[in-house]
Order: C-alpha cells, then structure tokens, then sequence
C-alpha cells in the first residue's frame, strides 16, 4: 500500500498556543525513563533528630488538573499535607513518575515558604539514597511505588502545619489497537493517615480528530464523575469527592476515527534559556488506521519457531500450545506458513511454506497437538531452517522464535548465530524473539531481533506465554505498511531513532526522533 506525505519543518515554526506542549515534549524525549504507573506523592516523616521510624503523612487534599494533546498529557498534581505532631519534624516526599513521564517542575511551600526544587538526572547516588529509604521505610511500600522515584528531604516542618508541593509531569501516551490509555493514581490507601478531606480531578482533550469514545472503565458507574462532549474532538471529565479514601486509579480511554496512516510531527529550537544547544529537534509518530480493511492488509509469509527442548515441559509447552493454536487461528486465506520445532533437532510441520488453507490449518493444529519437550537447545540450526523456507519478496516475512534457555547443541557462540541468521536472511525476515523464563541469553535475542528489523520480548511467568505471544502475532497478522523509507529533503538531520525503520502494524504506532540544524521539506 503505497504511501507518501510531505511535511515541511522549519527552524522554530510551530502557534504559540503549542509552545509550551511541543518544548516540554521534546525534553521528554531527549530524557525518557521507564518507571511505575503510578503517581502520588506521599510525605513520609519522624521528630527531628530522632531515630524513629518514618510514618506516613496525613493528605489533606489532591487536585490534579490534566491536558490531554492528541497522546501528549500534561499533568499538575497539587497536594496538601499537614503535620499532625506536637513538634517540628523532618520528611521524605516521595513521588514514583507514570511509565514514560519525566517530570518539569516541582513546586513545594513550607512554613509560609515557596521553593523550586532543581529536578536533576538520576546519578550514581541515587542507588544509595535508595539503600537508605528502605531502611527508613517499608520494603514493600518501595516496592508498590516503583523504582523511578524522585525524592525530596524537607526539613524542619513546624508543628501542625501545612506542608504543599505542585508537581508538573509530561507522559506521552500509549496506544494500543486503536485505543489510548491515561491513568492517574487516586488510590491513597496505605500513604495517607487519614481519609482526605477532597479530592478533584479536572481532565481536559482535545484531538485532531473525532472521537469515537471516550470512557472511564475505572469509575464507569460513579456518582462523582462525570464525562462531558463539547465538540466531537473536545471531552472533558472531572471527579471529585470528600472526606474518604480513594481505593482504586483513575483510568481514562479513549479511541479516536483515524481513517487513514496518520503522521504527527513535533518540532522544538532550543531558546539560550534551554542550554540545550542550538540544534533543533524533531518527533514524529507514524499511526495505523483505527480500522483496516481486509484488502489493506499486506499477505504474507510466517513461520512459527518453537523451542521444544526438556526444559519447555509442562506448563510452558501448554503455552505454547495455545499460542501456536491462536497463530493458526489468526493466519488469513492469501498468508502462506509452517512451524519449526526445536531441541536437540529440528523438526518441520511441512518442508517449505504453504498455503493458510483450512485443511492445511487444521493438519498444523494436529502437529500442534502432539509436541513434546524433550532434548538440547538447537537455536543455530533452527534459525538456519526457517530461513531456507521460501519467502517471497511481494509479501511481509516474518519469524516468531521462542526459546526459554541459552544454546546448547551445534552452535553454541552467540556472535556466530547471530552471523549465520543475519547471513541466511536474504528475504528481509523480520524476526521476533521471546525469551521465557530467566536462563534465557538476553543479549542473544536481542541481537537477533534488532539485526533483522523486528523486536525482543521476555516472559517472566510461564502462564502469561500464551497471552504475550497472541498480542504481538495479534497485531503482525495485519501488517500495514512495509520496507518504509523516511525522505529528509534539505534536511540537515543526525543522531536519529530508530536507526532501523520497522514496519507498521494495525493497532500500533511508529516513534522516530532526531535533531536538524536547518529548514526543509
């Protein structure tokens, strides 16, 4: 399915409503942790001088206020906390970051005081602040938060007295078969001593495009929020309530009418105030259709290749026997397939690629069936077979390849394998790898998938292999757009990523990023 679009980028063009989302998008990007999903800040405080142990915090109140740009959120958290002792205290204010946030600005008032806290990247140091809060703190409190914590000693706090902080937080958004997903954590169960006395969300959306809904699954039914259409691509939601504890997160969806491959570009120059150089920045998501027609999706040619060894036995192989079965379900009348089953030796359903027809699914539903575990692990041979198998260069190739151990049969040298598959890919085979279990060589499969244009997974519990496996082939079964070339026209551009395109699949989303010193098309 050809497809071209032009864009033009110039040096610092963007409204000046949108200053402050695209300079806060493109700081976002240049810094990107993984974290929690959760985000609520907690004041954990003793008596001064004192070896007590830290206690948690009354939370008097909880405003947050969000703007939602297409995926881009922006959130403003206001807390208040009050110091219930008879004497001046000392606290640790802890607050975990959503996955893929970085946070802007935090703001807090201390004894009549307004202070701007310097937000730093995580050094060497924070491993040992880390040591010290679990000795300070509950372990499994930590361990609910998450790791990407940012911690603030505050010190004194006078007696029964108001403590306040205002955090600001940018998160880019996931998207996942046509729906996005923003979550706010209101449960306050475990980190506030007392109900709070209010509670406010104020949410506000905006699209480019139409919505085709918009829901709360996390507070569907209640009375304190309520959900309100101002135009089609304009919602906005507010939730309040008093005097209790919320017990569960704020979970808003919502899934938007996108017709069409839809391309999304931010640009930001940095101003001499940034001290981020003079070099310009660029993002740009690339989104599948919200539906696609059966005559949009390319054919094309899979093998499914499973590692059978001893150590898949029993719940394991009954995983992988449901993913297989989901595979087979999922193949398309013009698709063309096999399966490849390893341990000591390969073993093919068929010799080469054949046709999705239902008598052959069925006849791989009966191979399917019959598996079990035994033998070494053969990774290099079973590679080297399912690349031999005939792909076509009209289609979209692609490789499935589990394996829950390090190779121990025939080749044995990781940069060998990875050689000899990147070698016997002639037919530009995307291969995606999952690793099960914790002997797995991470390294290996990363390497294996990023040479061959596709992406490394691992599972961690053996009951969540076959869900792990369905949502990928779930989503490579209808492949959009293939063997993608990004034209730069009279850009100056570098540092840019993904340095390998992959391909675009229904129901997920391309990000690349990049600098440029210039205009052009």
């Amino acid at each position: 399915m050809p497809f071209v679009s032009q864009i033009t980028i110039g040096a610092a063009t963007f409204h000046e409503k949108n200053f402050t989302i695209l300079k806060l998008s493109l700081i976002l990007f240049l810094f990107l942790e993984a974290s929690s999903v959760f985000a609520v800040g907690a004041l954990f405080s003793r008596p001064r001088w004192s070896q007590e142990e830290y206690r948690k915090m009354w939370i008097k109140n909880m405003i947050a206020t969000i703007d939602i740009d297409e995926q881009i959120s922006v959130t403003r958290l206001d807390q208040t906390f009050y110091n219930e002792m008879n004497e001046s205290v000392e606290a640790i204010f802890i607050f975990p970051l959503p996955e893929d946030a970085t946070i802007t600005e935090l703001i807090y008032w201390v004894n009549g005081q307004r202070y701007v806290a310097e937000i730093r990247e995580r050094q060497a140091a924070v491993a040992a602040y880390n040591q010290r809060l679990q000795q300070w703190l509950d372990p499994a409190l930590l361990e609910y938060l998450g790791d990407n914590l940012f911690r603030l000693s505050i010190v004194p706090i006078e007696p029964l007295s108001e403590v306040r902080t205002e955090i600001t937080y940018i998160e880019p958004l996931k998207y996942e078969f046509g729906t996005v997903e923003y979550k706010l954590q209101l449960n306050t169960v475990g980190l506030s001593s007392q109900p709070l006395e209010t509670v406010a969300v104020d949410l506000n959306s905006k699209s480019k495009f139409n919505y085709q809904s918009f829901v709360s699954p996390s507070h569907r039914n209640s009375t304190a929020l309520q959900i309100n259409k101002l135009a089609d691509n304009h919602y906005t939601l507010f939730y309040g309530d008093e005097n209790f504890y919320p017990d569960k997160d704020l979970v808003v969806q919502f899934a938007t009418d996108r017709s069409e491959v839809d391309f999304t570009v931010l640009t930001y120059t940095p101003s001499v105030e940034d001290s981020m150089g003079e070099d310009s920045f660029y993002a740009m998501w690339v989104t599948s259709p919200d539906i696609v027609e059966q005559g949009d999706i390319l054919p094309k040619n899979i093998v499914f290749t499973a590692d059978v060894s001893s150590s898949m036995e029993g719940e394991r192989l009954a995983q992988l026997k449901d993913a297989m079965h989901n595979f087979i379900d999922l193949l398309k009348p013009d698709d063309k397939f096999n399966i490849v089953t390893f341990g000591t030796f390969v073993e093919k359903f068929q010799p080469d690629l054949i046709d999705a027809t239902e008598s052959n699914k069925q006849a791989a539903r009966d191979f399917v069936f019959q598996l079990a575990a035994l033998g070494l692990t053969n990774i290099n041979e079973a590679l080297t077979s399912s690349l031999t198998q005939t792909f076509s260069g009209e289609t979209h190739n692609s490789i499935i390849f589990l394996t829950d151990g390090e190779p121990t049969w025939g080749e044995t040298n990781s940069d060998s394998i990875v050689a000899h598959t990147k070698k016997f890919n002639t037919n530009d085979v995307k291969i995606f790898s999952f690793g099960v279990g914790e002997t797995v060589s991470r390294t290996l499969l990363e390497n294996i998938a990023g040479n061959n244009q596709g992406y490394a997974f691992f599972i961690e519990s053996d009951d969540s292999i076959a869900l792990v496996v369905n949502n990928l082939f779930e989503r490579i079964s209808q492949p959009v757009l293939t063997d993608i070339g990004i034209d730069f026209g009279g850009l100056n551009f570098w540092d840019n990523y993904p340095k390998s395109i992959p391909d675009l699949y229904w129901g997920s989303q391309l990000l690349f990023l990049g600098k440029y010193s210039n205009s052009g098309n």
